[in-house]
């Protein structure tokens, strides 16, 4: 975990990440396999529910950008996949949700704590090992506010 700590400070400072605050929530769904199949019905009850936040899905190209836009999230859910990796960008105390499939259960849960970022796993009723699923909406709804509420009481100008 040192090694590690010791890359995301480097690549924080290269990319003029330092000071940026955490203030953007993220939404992410896989292209390919283990996605969400009902994820635009998730979005949109996301909107209705909580007019109020706004949620941006990951468009990035380069390493720096990347730092970048991690850095500035706050709060992130999304299925199980490599893209998490970048997780090691955001601040402490920011939260990540993921939608958790039964073949992972990971590392990526000791290293957030080791960030001091959030961790909460949500596993949807109708998934299988290495498959689409589709979000068990009404049960994510009050997850994602208890989530951010949460977070809300956070002191984020810390970092």
């Amino acid at each position: 975990a040192n090694a590690l700590r010791h890359f995301r400070h480097l690549m924080i400072q290269k990319c003029n990440a330092s000071d940026l605050k955490a203030t953007q929530n993220v939404i992410y769904n896989r292209p390919k396999n283990r996605f969400i199949l009902n994820y635009n019905e998730m979005k949109l009850a996301l909107r209705k529910e909580l007019p109020d936040i706004e949620f941006v899905e990951p468009v990035m190209k380069t390493m720096a950008e990347q730092v970048v836009f991690w850095r500035k999230t706050k709060f992130a859910m999304m299925v199980h996949g490599s893209i998490f990796s970048n997780f090691i960008f955001m601040h402490p105390n920011t939260a990540y949700l993921e939608f958790s499939i039964l073949a992972c259960r990971n590392a990526a849960q000791k290293l957030c704590q080791s960030f001091g970022i959030y961790i909460y796993q949500m596993m949807f009723e109708r998934h299988c090992i290495n498959r689409s699923m589709y979000a068990d909406i009404p049960d994510l709804i009050p997850i994602v506010k208890e989530i951010l509420k949460k977070l809300e009481k956070q002191d984020l100008s810390l970092y």
